[in-house]
């Protein structure tokens, strides 16, 4: 399939899935988008590079999710914090959010903390 035909699929797909919706819930949807984008796992490698098109990161088996994953504090780097599918607690947009919000809360005690070491000084 050539780029064009594969850009043809994704617009045909959009369409139908809009006129289905607009004729059985939302009557004049199509009248009211004014910008839409398609996403498919070749638009996330697009955007992402991430492997295959993965958007919740590794494999989430039994192995590798939850706590199993990469922290979001690196110790052999000190200072340096992470956060994202790929870390601890794992894919999908609240456990994205949730890492972000531990990789700050760990940057801001690690700040706080070399505040301490140096009088107020960092």
């Amino acid at each position: 399939m050539t780029f064009d035909d594969y850009e043809d699929k994704k617009d045909y797909i959009a369409e139908n899935m809009i006129k289905v919706v607009e004729e059985k819930l939302l009557p004049g949807l199509s009248g009211r988008i004014k910008m839409q984008e398609e996403s498919t796992p070749l638009t996330n490698v697009r955007f992402t590079y991430n492997t295959g098109g993965a958007i919740y990161g590794y494999e989430q088996d039994l192995d590798n999710s939850g706590l199993s994953r990469l922290g979001n504090q690196i110790d052999q780097v000190p200072g340096l914090f992470l956060s994202g599918a790929w870390t601890n607690p794992g894919g999908g947009f609240e456990l994205v959010l949730l890492s972000g919000k531990e990789a700050a809360k760990g940057a801001i005690k690690y700040i706080n903390e070399l505040k301490e070491e140096n009088q107020g000084v960092i």
